[in-house]
């Protein structure tokens, strides 16, 4: 099963940039379950990508991260920071 995640872990950090912000909460959200299969520039670009997304997130596309407060709270002072 090891070798599973690790090729989806692969697979998903060879991906390049995410086409639409569903993508990119998802792929956020995968990183943040399995977080030791996932390095950090993979997480922060991620992250970036997100924050730096023109348009706003919304209830349902946030509702994803309903269990991840803490993910929702960096997401939202990373588009506060963008926008100084």
């Amino acid at each position: 099963m090891e070798d599973v995640q690790t090729a989806i872990a692969k697979v998903m950090s060879r991906r390049g940039k995410p086409k639409t912000l569903d993508d990119a909460i998802k792929r956020l959200l995968l990183c943040a379950e399995f977080p030791s299969y996932f390095k950090d520039d993979t997480i922060s670009a991620l992250f970036v990508c997100i924050c730096r997304w023109e348009d706003h997130p919304t209830a349902q596309q946030l509702a994803l991260l309903q269990n991840r407060m803490d993910l929702i709270a960096h997401i939202m002072s990373g588009r506060l920071r963008e926008l100084h």
